[in-house]
């Protein structure tokens, strides 16, 4: 999907003014395409600072000619949704044309930056008419940040915008005082069976490991942990119901 444009600002052109494409639904100004030898030249003329107009959907550019890497998203993307259901996380998305679309990876993270592929999806390859996909999150974080990565034929990627799913579960639960000089409180908002603690730090190292019966509040005791930042997840049996970041003062 990527194209080599080498732009000569001043090569002179026709008076006729020629509608381009540059993209999808997106018009430029006067323009021209040649090979030469084995090169080929595609440019446009115009001002040097690109003047972009309309909704996100359809664009009119007036000046340079802009390189399909500068798009983010190569096919057209309807929609990419996320919502809770029960103790899973349910994605969609759907496109209405996509051009040598290889798949789609859904990448998820804790905290929106640090990402982690969840699973795979093959695409259309190419096709203009809708299409939806959807993929299941049997375990997600108590707040959950997904994006879609896009993957052509060629290897060339592209990214969605982020969104973000919470758990319900996450509302059973609060971590107090967050900062903390040595005890942290586990507030459970509803009855539970017996929980298992784990806190790792930032490193992703095993420092506490204890298991609780059930109660309204439980103290955890946290003196010899050095200060810094740490990550407690709350455990029922086999599952991770909950995660929650805290400070060591």
């Amino acid at each position: 999907m990527k194209k080599l444009l080498l732009v000569l600002p001043f090569l002179l052109v026709s008076a006729t003014i020629h509608a381009q494409s540059i993209g999808p639904q997106t018009i430029n100004t006067t323009g021209g395409k040649a090979n030469v030898g084995t090169l080929y030249l595609d440019w446009s003329v115009g001002e040097i600072a690109v003047t972009t107009i309309g909704s996100s959907e359809i664009q009119l550019s007036q000046g340079l000619l802009q390189p399909d890497a500068a798009y983010p998203f190569p096919v057209t993307l309807i929609y990419f949704t996320g919502k809770a259901v029960g103790q899973q996380n349910e994605l969609s998305w759907a496109t209405s044309e996509e051009t040598n679309n290889d798949y789609f990876e859904v990448e998820r993270s804790s905290n929106g930056i640090n990402f982690a592929t969840l699973g795979r999806v093959s695409g259309a390859g190419n096709h203009n008419v809708r299409k939806t996909y959807s993929m299941t999150d049997p375990s997600p974080y108590p707040h959950t940040y997904y994006r879609l990565k896009q993957v052509d034929y060629d290897g060339t990627t592209s990214y969605s915008s982020i969104i973000y799913v919470k758990q319900a579960a996450a509302q059973r639960f609060s971590l107090y005082p967050n900062p903390t000089g040595g005890t942290l409180n586990l507030a459970i908002k509803e009855g539970a069976t017996s929980l298992h603690i784990v806190i790792y730090d930032f490193n992703g190292r095993e420092m506490l490991q204890k298991t609780y019966f059930p109660a309204s509040v439980m103290s955890i005791d946290i003196h010899h942990l050095i200060k810094g930042k740490y990550i407690m997840k709350v455990e029922r049996g086999p599952e991770e119901v909950w995660s929650a970041p805290f400070l060591k003062l």
